[in-house]
C-alpha cells in the first residue's frame, strides 16, 4: 500500500511528516475517508465536496484543485495491488514554528490501506453517554473524546457510542443514527456531521417511498423506535440490537436500505468503470 505526502509517493512504512506539523501538537487538521472498489473510489465526488468544505473551515487552502487531488487518488488506486481499499485524505494545519499557529502551507496526505467491510448482519449494542462534538459540522482529525471511551465501552460490552445532550441524540462515534418508527424514518438534524452515507440513505429510503424526516431526536423517541441502525462508510447500514438495556429487532426497513445502498454502490462501480 502507499501513501502520498506533499507531492511524493511512498509505501506506507516509509511515509514521514515533520514533527513540527499542527496535527501532531493541537490536533488541527480535517480529513475525509472513502473506499475504492474495483479501482473505482466510490463516491468521490461528494467526499472531495465535504474535504473541501472543511478545509474551508479551517482556513486551510492546498496547492492542488478537486481534479488534481483525484488524479492523485486515482495514480493510488492503480499502485494497489488489492481488490477493496480504504483511503483516507488529511489536510492539517502544517508545520507551525510555535506549535500554535498556522504554518505556511498545509500538508496533504493520502493514506490507502486494504480493506474488509464488517459484518453488518450481526447487531451493534451502543453505549449512550452524555457527549457532543466541538465543530460536529466539520469532519475533523480529532476523536479523543470516542477513543477515551473505549476501554469502558469494552469492558460493559458494548460495541459503540451513542452521543446525546440536553435531551436529544446526535451521532454515534464515527456513523450517523436513524431510527424508525410506525414506518417512518428518522435522522437528527443537531449535533451530527452530514455523512455522506447519511445523505444517500435518506435519497434511496425516499426512492423506496419510505418517510425519511430530519429533525431532532429525542432520547425517549429513540427509546421507544421500533428499529434504530447506524450509517457509515464502513457499515453502510448497520442495525443495532440494543442501546443501554433498551433491545430492538433488526427490522424490515434496516434490511432494505442495505440492499438499497449495496446496489447503488454496485450501479456507482459500474458506471465508473465504463
Amino acid at each position: 500500500m502507499f501513501t502520498f505526502v506533499n507531492g511524493k509517493i511512498t509505501p506506507n512504512s516509509e511515509a514521514v511528516i515533520s514533527v513540527d506539523d499542527l496535527a501532531f501538537h493541537r490536533g488541527y487538521g480535517v480529513t475525509d475517508f472513502f473506499l475504492a472498489i474495483d479501482s473505482v473510489p466510490l463516491y468521490l465526488e461528494q467526499h472531495l465536496n465535504r474535504l473541501f468544505k472543511s478545509m474551508s473551515d479551517f482556513y486551510l487552502e492546498i496547492p492542488y484543485s478537486k481534479q488534481q487531488l483525484t488524479n492523485i487518488i486515482l495514480d493510488l488506486v492503480k499502485r494497489s495491488d488489492s481488490n477493496s481499499l480504504s483511503i483516507k485524505v488529511i489536510v492539517t494545519g502544517g508545520n507551525s514554528p510555535d506549535h500554535y499557529n498556522l504554518g505556511s502551507v498545509p500538508n496533504v496526505i493520502v493514506i490507502t490501506k486494504a480493506f474488509k467491510f464488517v459484518n453488518n448482519s450481526v447487531g451493534l449494542k451502543l453505549m449512550m453517554v452524555n457527549y457532543e462534538r466541538e465543530l460536529y459540522q466539520t469532519k475533523t482529525v480529532n476523536y479523543g473524546f470516542s477513543i477515551q471511551q473505549i476501554p469502558e465501552m469494552k469492558r460493559k460490552g458494548f460495541d459503540d457510542l451513542l452521543y446525546f445532550k440536553d435531551g436529544f441524540i446526535s451521532e454515534s462515534s464515527r456513523s450517523n443514527v436513524f431510527i424508525v418508527k410506525n414506518g417512518a424514518l428518522y435522522t437528527s438534524s443537531i449535533g451530527a456531521l452530514k455523512g455522506i452515507t447519511r445523505e444517500n440513505t435518506i435519497q434511496e429510503a425516499r426512492a423506496l417511498g419510505i418517510k425519511t424526516i430530519v429533525k431532532p431526536i429525542s432520547v425517549n423517541e429513540v427509546i421507544f423506535a421500533d428499529e434504530v441502525f447506524l450509517s457509515s462508510t464502513t457499515r453502510t447500514v448497520h442495525p443495532v440490537v440494543q442501546i443501554d438495556e433498551n433491545q430492538y429487532p433488526i427490522g424490515e426497513i434496516s434490511l432494505q436500505l442495505q440492499n438499497a445502498l449495496a446496489k447503488r454502490a454496485a450501479d456507482y462501480i459500474k458506471n465508473h468503470k465504463k
